[in-house]
């Protein structure tokens, strides 16, 4: 119960400190009226590429981006999944980034694995392998809970991840579910990313409110199902 309390504890940090950073980072008009300037421009340069060889920039979009994100590059997906939508429109991109992400995500967890994993095992002590351990238990919930709330890097959770002994199969579904809101909302975005004016309109609150439900969810059913199991055991004793 403790550890998922902590957990929870965790999240709320993180989304208190990603929305301080939003609202900071917002406030400076003329670098967010440049850089949505800046992705409007190679968005009408790669739309009018794509009319005469729409094959080669899929080609070259699924590639850049499954190499970036396998050698650990953070924030790539940020960027893509709005060209996605904007160079593909919403159900194609939808489809195509999901299938990509996921493939891409799970190709770098089992790169950290097989290169970090005995490294990892070798130098650390004993304590440290016992919490991970603990952590693998029930890890596809935090992972999970961790993808819906899309405040860590999904690179950082990819290497993290791949530590543990969690089993590949269970990864690449939860990674496909948790990561699928956000793809699906940032597409559409890009989709509609000549409406848009201003970075923090891209993402709504009431769609950052969503995240949080989200993501305390999982674990917030996990502690009732515990609870729920420890009643039932004592009502059997009684």
């Amino acid at each position: 119960m403790k550890k998922n309390l902590y957990f929870i504890i965790i999240l709320l940090v993180f989304f208190a400190l990603s929305h301080l950073l939003n609202t900071a980072g917002g406030q400076n008009n003329e670098v967010n009226d440049l850089i949505m300037e800046s992705f409007k421009q190679s968005i009408t340069t790669l739309k009018s590429v794509s009319e005469q060889n729409p094959i080669t920039v899929l080609i070259v979009f699924s590639l850049s981006f499954f190499i970036l994100t396998v050698l650990y590059l953070p924030f790539t997906a940020s960027a893509y999944v709005l060209f996605a939508g904007a160079l593909f429109g919403f159900y194609k991109g939808v489809i195509l980034f999901t299938f990509l992400l996921t493939l891409a995500y799970t190709c770098s967890f089992l790169l950290t694995r097989m290169i970090f994993y005995k490294f990892f095992k070798a130098k650390t002590k004993s304590k440290i392998q016992n919490i991970v351990k603990g952590f693998e238990k029930d890890g596809w919930i935090y992972l999970l809970s961790i993808r819906f709330s899309a405040i860590i890097p999904g690179v950082v959770v990819n290497t993290g991840m791949g530590i543990t002994q969690i089993p590949t199969w269970q990864f690449y579904l939860v990674t496909q579910l948790g990561t699928l809101p956000h793809v699906i909302a940032y597409v559409y975005a890009g989709s509609k990313i000549e409406e848009i004016d201003n970075l923090n309109n891209i993402v709504s609150p009431n769609f950052f409110l969503l995240l949080i439900i989200l993501a305390l969810l999982p674990i917030l059913l996990k502690m009732l199902s515990e609870y729920l199991i420890q009643f039932k055991r004592k009502f059997k004793k009684e």
